[in-house]
């Protein structure tokens, strides 16, 4: 994830970079065995809208974490801004926020 969003301006977040985050909270999301091997963490986007004016798109949805503990998942509304042209994000707004905030 933090290789998607190494050209993106991020948003301000006390606990670093978004691959900072990430490892952070590693132990405390859910892991999703891999039919290949290996496991992911249970976080992925949810509710996708996505805004095309040509030049840029807007993508809003909500990060779903779903925790290690017993509980229901974690909901925070994100926004990222992708160049089509370049095909990289440019900016986010809420992911590393709420990344930090697990």
């Amino acid at each position: 994830m933090g290789m998607l969003l190494q050209s993106a301006a991020l948003g301000s977040a006390p606990c670093g970079s978004v691959s900072d985050a990430l490892s952070r909270i590693a132990s405390q999301v859910r892991r999703i065995t891999l039919s290949g091997g290996g496991t992911a963490m249970a976080l992925f986007l949810d509710k996708i809208k996505i805004a095309d004016s040509g030049t840029t798109q807007i993508v809003t949805a909500d990060l779903v974490v779903m925790p290690e503990s017993p509980g229901g998942a974690i909901r925070s509304s994100v926004t990222l801004t992708l160049d089509p042209d370049r095909a990289v994000w440019t900016r986010e707004e809420g992911l590393l926020d709420a990344l930090c905030r697990l």
